[in-house]
Parts: structure tokens; sequence; C-alpha cells
């Protein structure tokens, strides 16, 4: 009979003895809450960030710039320009396929506009660079010369948006930006002159207006990226006719990711840095793994105080119970009755904590999804994801961390000697 009706006397356990369940239950409901929430925020952290950035950088582009070294606001080392010399040998390297030089206005330049929702004025740095130099799938279709008299085609950081969205908007109570909400405006570039060099040192001041035609992840943060046609006409229109050109770095193209390590070397080996788009989002997912592995010590913590809430309360139920197993026992039950009694008394337990932590879990991951989409805080909404998996995963280890935990009570139940137990109750 005990045989037979293990799993009603299990439920009808669980139901009666709700003051004592209150503990484990809570402590299986924030383990598996909190493993839901960590999963989500591991998970969307590394597609959004490292899987997203590692698929649409190219392996086999490298960047060759001067050997420097930045400390916090100084830059030391060589000089910050490339000469046409340099692009050259570097073309010449045996699986070079495309060089694309980047030039650099060596004067002065600032910046005026409406560009964010407010006139405002800066001193910038001023690119030249050919329609090629874009990776093909941001090549701005408008970023060619245009007829005199018309806007000059500008293209930014498209990390611009990012820091107005994250720091300014927030702090003006200004609404977000999307990227497209700044393809068209018009801007007005100063050459010649900045708040740090007047226009004193120079016998002229050139005003051009330009127009953004696209944002870019390969152009500087610090400045405006122009034809490099329109770069190399204001060069000289400063420094002389015959002025050769100043370059900030070199893009360039390997044939084969199986090469890209001696054409490595062999830039390196011309005194130059070289970079390749892929190591910040190799940095990146450095990060994304000591992410994981925190969320992983986590999830085990929540787990591990689970289990140790559930122990504890089927240890005590034990002992204060051992008169009705003897019972048990007397009447028939054998000993793995009463070990998948006290183990379905886990079961119960964990199910149905698991069940709310989950529940929990999911409504404030869904809230905290439409806050970052609706609230523009600079974090995309991609960065917490709600799969279905992660919740299965997460009930899972709740239920299996209260039936561990309740293995080790129910075994010394299972062990109880039916007449010890009668006459130590007895007695």
């Amino acid at each position: 009979m005990i045989t037979r009706n293990t799993l009603s006397l299990a439920i009808r356990s669980f139901t009666r003895r709700k003051a004592s369940s209150v503990a484990p239950l809570l402590s299986v409901a924030m383990a598996t809450g909190t493993t839901f929430i960590v999963l989500s925020v591991a998970t969307g952290v590394h597609k959004a960030g490292v899987s997203g950035m590692l698929s649409t950088l190219p392996i086999t582009r490298l960047v060759a710039t001067a050997r420097q070294v930045d400390i916090l606001f100084l830059r030391l080392g060589t000089s910050s320009s490339l000469s046409e010399e340099t692009v050259r040998s570097i073309s010449r390297l045996k699986g070079v396929v495309s060089v694309w030089p980047e030039q650099v206005l060596t004067m002065p330049a600032s910046l005026i506009g409406d560009l964010l929702g407010t006139t405002f004025s800066t001193d910038c740095a001023v690119y030249g660079v050919s329609h090629e130099f874009f990776p093909l799938r941001e090549r701005p279709s408008e970023f060619v010369p245009r007829p005199a008299g018309e806007p000059v085609p500008a293209v930014l950081s498209s990390q611009l948006i990012d820091l107005y969205n994250s720091g300014f908007a927030g702090s003006q109570h200004l609404p977000g930006l999307s990227p497209k909400a700044l393809i068209g405006r018009h801007f007005t570039l100063l050459l010649g002159t900045s708040s740090f060099l007047p226009a004193e040192r120079y016998d002229r001041t050139t005003s051009v207006r330009c127009e953004i035609v696209g944002l870019s992840d390969v152009v500087s943060l610090t400045g405006v990226t122009v034809p490099d046609s329109y770069a190399l006409d204001w060069h000289r229109l400063y420094h002389g006719p015959s002025s050769p050109p100043a370059f900030a770095s070199v893009h360039l193209e390997v044939a084969s990711s199986d090469i890209v390590a001696q054409v490595r070397r062999d830039i390196e080996s011309l005194g130059l840095h070289v970079q390749s788009p892929r190591e910040l989002a190799e940095k990146i997912a450095l990060v994304s793994r000591y992410i994981s592995v925190a969320a992983g010590a986590i999830i085990a913590l929540f787990l591990a105080l689970a289990g140790i809430g559930t122990a504890t309360t089927l240890g005590l139920e034990v002992a204060l119970q051992a008169e009705r197993i003897g019972v048990y026992r007397s009447l028939g039950a054998s000993r793995h009755d009463i070990l998948r009694l006290y183990v379905l008394r886990a079961f119960l337990l964990g199910l149905a904590g698991a069940s709310a932590g989950l529940a929990a879990g999911l409504f404030l991951v869904a809230a905290a999804r439409q806050a970052l989409s609706t609230l523009q805080l600079g974090l995309p909404a991609s960065w917490l994801t709600l799969n279905p998996w992660h919740a299965l995963l997460a009930l899972v280890l709740g239920v299996i961390a209260s039936v561990g935990a309740g293995l080790v009570p129910a075994l010394r139940a299972s062990r109880l000697d039916p007449a010890d137990a009668l006459r130590s109750t007895s007695a």
C-alpha cells in the first residue's frame, strides 16, 4: 500500500507542511531566477558584443600606423604621420593585394553645426580616404567628389551615436538618436583655426560646407572623413602645391588569412605598428569569457545555497518524523519506499520553487528589455536574451539542486531501523 501511494504521500506532506517549505522554496526560487537572468545577460553580451562583431570584421584587413605608445591622454613615440614612401613600401609587400591610405590634415580645424539636436562647436581632425577605403557592407554611395558649390560629402564615426545616446542625451534629458538621424545633416568645417591653434598661424581660414552621407566603424571618432581629393587640395592650399600628403594610417587587404601573420611581421619590420579590426573584438571576447566564468560561479553559488536550504529542511523533517518513518516501515514500506518518499518531497519543493523563480526571472528580463528599448539608455535590448532553452535549463538546474540536496536526508531516513525509531520516540 505504501509502495503504491508513495507519490500521494509526498504530495500530502508537501501541502501540509507549508510553513517548513517556505525557506527551501524561496532559496530554490532565488537560485532559478538568478540562473535565468545570468544566462540571459551572459549570452546577450556574448552575441551582441562578440559574435556580432567577429562576424562583421574581416580577418584579412590590417591597419598600419606609426609606432607609438598611449599613456592616458599623452601619445609618445615616433611621428604620428606616415609618408608616401611608407605607403609604397607596404603596397610592395608579398601578400598585400590592396592598400587604402588615410590622409590626415596637419593644420588645425574645427566643426560647427547642429548635428545632435543642438548647435555646438568642437575642434576636430580631418581625414581623406578613397571610396574603396570602406568595407563593402558600409560603403556610402554618395562619398564621391561633387561639383563646385555643393556640400562636401563627409563620414563620421558610428561610435558618435553610441556616445551621444549613452552620455549627452541622458544627462540633458534628450531623446536618443538612430544612425539614420545624422544622414543628410549639414555642418561647417573651419580649416586653419581651432581653440588651441588660432588662425594667426596661417594666412587664411577656409570655411567648408559639409553634408553627412554615412557613418562607419573604420573611421576615427575624433575627426571628419572626406574624399581624399578634397583633403589633398586643402593640404596643398595651406602647405604649397608640391607638398606631399601625410597619412595617419594605411588600411590594407591581405590575400588570405594564412599569410596574415607573415604580413604583420613584414610591416612591423618597417618600424610600424599593426593592428586588426578584429583585435578589439578578440579583446572583448576575452572579457566575455571572464564574464562566463563569473556567471558560472554565481549560478553555482546560488544553486548551492538552494541545496543547503532543501537539505536542512528535509534533514529536520527526518529527525522529527522518525516515529512516522518507523510506522511506515512496520506497515510494510521498504527502504526504497522511504527513499522515494523523501526524494519526491525534494522534487516537489524544487519544482514549485524553480517554477516561481523562473516566472520572476522571465518578468524581470522582459521588463529590462522593454526599458532598454524605450528609455534610450545607450545599451541595446539584445544584450538581454529571452531564450526558451535558458528557461528550461534554469528550471532543470533548480530541480536538480533540490533533489541532489534531498538525497542525503532521504538516505538517512531510509536507513532508520523501524524498531529503534519507534523505541526512541516512545522513550
